[in-house]
């Protein structure tokens, strides 16, 4: 098997054949040359993080800017690659001298330094050498004759240059292959495998016949500004990501922790929409050989990559237990593997990216409970009974229908007069404070009710159309005009179904308001009333955005990434009002069930909802009139043409407004309210979606139990005062 040995550059030795060392690295994507004019040039600086990269691990906003830096230089995941027949090879190198300090605790990387792969098999033993020298391959024990492939691996955890490659025969480098792209922390960077071709994400690409770029970096977090700088530097064909460890260790609070995930996924999203994603949660560690710090928030980390991974279908989560066993004899020390334990990571991994489930059920059957998993709970629920789905949704639908909103006063059916509302948008803020009272409601003129309301189909609205709806929508007040290719590229990212954006989409394609910024990580929608939509997953284009934009009356926030950004630019400080956003995703009609007769409700009818409606804040006298002037209230009626409920609409498209009289409830009425204004809008080509305020717990378990999604991206409103 082949041996490495160290030698100085002035021995020389019998060299057949001299290339260029950098025609043959693989796993950089930059490479740092010495200018010509230098009389010893020639030495090259391969680099697995850009300059751009390096300077924003070296910031402020880093955990170990320090370390960050000078680990960020290292050549983890890189090597020379070569197909040759030679018994000897040699390379011309500088390896320089790496800081690996996390803390006060050195990080484990001894006999870090050079080592060789032939034929797919590693050898064993690390040339741990500093300084500048030849490494030196032997062969011999090789077949003379056979062409055999060559991977000399450089050290994980310092930097090196190399200048030439020497060989006893001809050289070749390898074709190209499919690039994984591996963002982590120590682990993915090698830590512990003392062996810098032994880490698991140098494992896979020997296994897998993968190109790697390792960005796996010792204590590293999900940081944002770091990953941005790669645009337009690597396009990998997959993405494993594999943050989190690190979160153990040090103070660490759950909303920020989730701002910073979503920002960093949201960079990987804008760079590469369309390229496989697998996010990966922490492996076991032994909590009892190194307890976690105490105001950490590790714990919270699986749930919010849940969440977040839910939002797109470019991530995957995969659960870091099925990956490396809780095994003792995997682990090198409380939080990483050793040799073996990086092996069976690359082996799984492996069986991930071949579309298979990580862990074989013979694997799962036959591993021994783990004695040190995270504390997440999951004996105690798999020991609980669970209610059927069914059981469920019909137990919360009969509490919704008797709690959905507080009990108004009984009402009859009596002729109400005929409103003229304003041609004007009425404000959203009015669902949340009461209104002013609109005196011309109190005449009283006799009108008769209006008729039933159509719900025919209509032909869904194309790209084409929501892109005119994109351009010609409602005047928004001192934006931009967002240009045809960044309407395009919203186009596309909606029509790939993210659900936070649904309402967003709704206002566009309906015509209630036009898009005032438009790109595929943020976007901004203008009502005609001052309340401006922000989505987005990229907190670095959406401050650049936002510097730009007027101080909306009312924010709305679909990304919960974005609170902090839009706070600091237009200085609000009022308090966030949370809201569940909720959507039907069919196309098929919802059953309506009850023996229910729905209409549009007439103008007429507006003292009638005005008093029965539970929720007055949520609605003023102007906007129920402006309802039901446009035909937007929907009236059910039982056997005896009597009034028992209604439901309605908010100037931005949402479901609301539904009510159903006590006298009527618990009967499947406010099921057949729900269900036939969502097929209104179905009828419409329009997807139905609800925003359920904070603590509406009733009126949740009624759009859920009628066939509602829930979005679980956290989403609010942001009232702010003034003008800027």
């Amino acid at each position: 098997m082949a041996t490495l040995q160290w030698q100085s550059l002035d021995q020389g030795g019998s060299w057949t054949q001299q290339a260029r060392a950098k025609d043959f690295l693989s796993g950089y994507i930059a490479l740092e040359e010495d200018s010509p004019g230098n009389a010893s040039g020639g030495w090259v600086r391969p680099l697995r993080f850009t300059r751009e990269q390096i300077r924003a691990l070296s910031s402020v906003a880093a955990w170990h800017p320090a370390l960050y830096r000078a680990q960020a230089t290292s050549t983890a995941g890189m090597c020379i690659e070569v197909k040759t027949r030679a018994t000897r090879i040699g390379l011309e190198v500088v390896r320089e001298a790496g800081l690996a300090r996390v803390g006060d605790e050195m990080a484990d990387v001894s006999e870090d330094g050079f080592s060789v792969d032939v034929n797919e098999r590693h050898a064993e033993g690390v040339l741990d050498v500093h300084g500048e020298g030849l490494v030196v391959v032997d062969l011999s024990d090789e077949k003379k004759s056979a062409e055999r492939l060559v991977r000399l691996w450089l050290p994980a955890f310092s930097p090196c240059r190399v200048r030439s490659l020497f060989a006893s025969a001809d050289v070749a480098p390898l074709p190209k292959r499919r690039t994984l792209l591996v963002l982590g922390g120590s682990a993915a960077q090698g830590q512990n495998a003392h062996d810098p071709g032994l880490g698991w994400a140098q494992v896979l690409r020997r296994e897998a016949n993968l190109e790697v770029i390792n960005q796996g970096l010792l204590s590293q977090v999900f940081q944002p500004s770091a990953l941005s700088p790669l645009a337009g530097n690597v396009d990998p064909d997959l993405i494993w990501i594999a943050y989190g460890g690190a979160y153990r260790h040090e103070e660490c609070y759950a909303g920020a922790l989730e701002r910073d995930i979503r920002a960093a996924l949201g960079v990987v999203r804008r760079l590469w929409r369309d390229r496989p994603t697998w996010i990966q949660t922490p492996t076991p560690h032994d909590e009892n050989a190194r307890p976690s710090a105490a105001r950490s928030c590790w714990r919270e980390l699986p749930d919010i990559l849940a969440r977040i991974s839910e939002r797109w279908p470019q991530f995957e989560l995969v659960d870091g237990d099925d990956l490396l066993d809780a095994d003792a004899s995997l682990m090198d020390d409380a939080d990483h593997p050793n040799a073996e334990g990086h092996a069976e990571m690359a082996k799984r991994i492996g069986r991930v990216l071949a579309g298979k489930p990580p862990i074989t059920e013979r694997e799962r059957e036959d591993r021994s409970l783990p004695s040190f998993l995270r504390e997440r709970g999951r004996a105690d629920a798999m020991r609980r009974p669970i209610a059927s789905p069914e059981l469920k949704d019909r137990e919360a639908a009969e509490l919704a229908e008797d709690e959905v909103l507080a009990e108004p006063a009984e009402v009859a059916p009596i002729a109400e007069p005929e409103l003229e509302a304003s041609e004007g948008e009425l404000s959203l803020l009015s669902r949340m404070s009461e209104g002013d009272v609109d005196e011309a409601a109190a005449k009283e003129v006799d009108v008769p009710e209006g008729k039933s309301a159509s719900l025919e189909a209509t032909a869904v609205l194309d790209a084409r159309a929501l892109r005119r709806a994109l351009k010609e929508g409602a005047p928004p007040r001192g934006t931009s005009r967002v240009r045809e290719e960044d309407i395009d590229a919203v186009l596309s990212l909606f029509a790939e179904g993210p659900l936070d954006s649904v309402p967003m989409e709704q206002i566009v394609l309906r015509g209630l308001g036009k898009m005032s910024y438009a790109s595929e990580g943020f976007a901004t929608v203008d009502l005609p009333d001052g309340t401006r939509y922000f989505w987005g997953t990229d907190v670095i284009e959406a401050k650049r955005a936002m510097a730009r934009q007027t101080r909306p009356s009312l924010a709305v926030v679909l990304s919960p990434e974005l609170e902090g950004v839009l706070r600091r630019t237009f200085s609000a400080n009022e308090a966030s009002m949370p809201y569940t956003l909720v959507v039907y995703e069919g196309t098929e009609p919802l059953p309506v069930e009850a023996e229910l007769d729905v209409r549009t409700l007439a103008p007429s009818w507006a003292s009638v909802i005005r008093k029965a409606y539970s929720f007055p804040e949520g609605a003023s006298a102007a906007e129920i009139a402006h309802l039901l002037a446009k035909g937007q209230i929907l009236g059910g009626f039982d056997l005896d043409n009597q009034l028992v409920g209604f439901i309605g609409e908010h100037p931005d498209g949402a479901l609301g407004m539904l009510e159903v009289f006590p006298r009527a409830r618990r009967r499947g009425f406010g099921s057949a309210l729900l269900a036939s204004k969502a097929n209104e809008h179905l009828g419409k080509g329009w997807t139905p979606f609800s925003q359920v305020m904070a603590a509406n717990d009733a009126s949740l378990a009624l759009h859920k139990a009628v066939g509602f999604e829930v979005v679980k991206t956290r989403q609010f409103y942001i009232p702010m005062e003034g003008a800027r």
